[in-house]
């Protein structure tokens, strides 16, 4: 039961990476640089274990991976994995790189980054009060929507994406920023 809840771990590191970024950020002169240098420190091992993974279970299939169908494995995976863009689909989300959705969600908000920043510097803290309630709000409102859209018959893949899609776990990050 402990090992299941695991995964709450990550909005933790949500939190205190949005608080460093954002503090890093301030502190730098290139503030649209930052995003280079995560990408070369994180995609270089998620691209390995994306190829790994990719042709070990295309070899041997693991019945436990979260993914719609058996044609999971399809070049137009990879390609979302490979762009981080599995974060957004749910089929995707978690299924070559086991937890990869984590990953995804942190390289989509690192491209967030700057524009929020610039945004910040201009209009102060009360546009990241705002963005906490609207992204809190329309997360809500997204998750409520699929669950009353298909009511009972809601697709197997469907709760666990509505958990680590990048919309849920943006406010996250964002009272990251605040604090």
């Amino acid at each position: 039961i402990i090992a299941e809840q695991g995964r709450m771990g990550v909005q933790l590191f949500y939190m205190a990476s949005a608080f460093a970024l954002f503090y890093s950020i301030s502190q730098r002169a290139d503030k649209f640089g930052f995003f280079i240098r995560r990408i070369f420190r994180i995609a270089p091992m998620f691209y390995i274990a994306t190829i790994f993974y990719f042709v070990f279970y295309t070899i041997y299939p693991n019945p436990n991976i979260e993914a719609a169908s058996s044609d999971a494995f399809t070049f137009l995976n990879l390609f979302s994995h490979l762009t981080f863009l599995h974060a957004l689909s749910p089929y995707w989300i978690n299924t070559i790189v086991p937890g990869g959705w984590s990953v995804a969600v942190e390289m989509l908000f690192y491209l967030l980054v700057p524009t929020v920043y610039f945004i910040y510097k201009r209009y102060g803290v009360n546009f990241l009060y705002i963005s906490l309630a609207s992204t809190t709000a329309i997360s809500w409102i997204f998750n409520y929507s699929i669950v009353s859209l298909f009511s009972s018959d809601l697709p197997k893949y469907w709760p666990a994406f509505l958990y680590y899609n990048f919309f849920t776990q943006l406010p996250i990050f964002i009272l990251g920023m605040i604090i």
